[in-house]
């Protein structure tokens, strides 16, 4: 966000920025920026019982392994609608695959 600034680009007028993990600092930039939030104890969970499944594995899943972590898209003044299509829609997030 700051080199967008230097270089005179403007956000979200030229430029939508999301950023992802929703720091508490997300909400005091300017302008606030719009972040994908998610729970830190919940990833940890997943990681651990990823690991957990991978040691217990006799062979490597050949395909590897998909884990579904929930998230949720906090918006705020960083994003905008691309000019004329305003059927745009940010329920498409929810989840994100790791």
């Amino acid at each position: 966000m700051r080199k967008s600034h230097d270089a005179g680009i403007v956000i979200p007028r030229d430029l939508s920025v999301i950023g992802f993990d929703d720091i508490r600092l997300a909400q005091f930039v300017i302008p606030p920026l719009t972040s994908v939030q998610m729970s830190q104890a919940e990833l940890a969970r997943l990681a651990f019982n990823a690991l957990l499944a991978d040691v217990e594995r006799e062979t490597p899943a050949p395909n590897g392994s998909e884990y579904v972590l929930k998230t949720n898209l906090v918006l705020r003044e960083s994003t905008s609608l691309i000019s004329g299509n305003s059927k745009t829609s940010a329920k498409r997030f929810g989840t994100t695959r790791i």
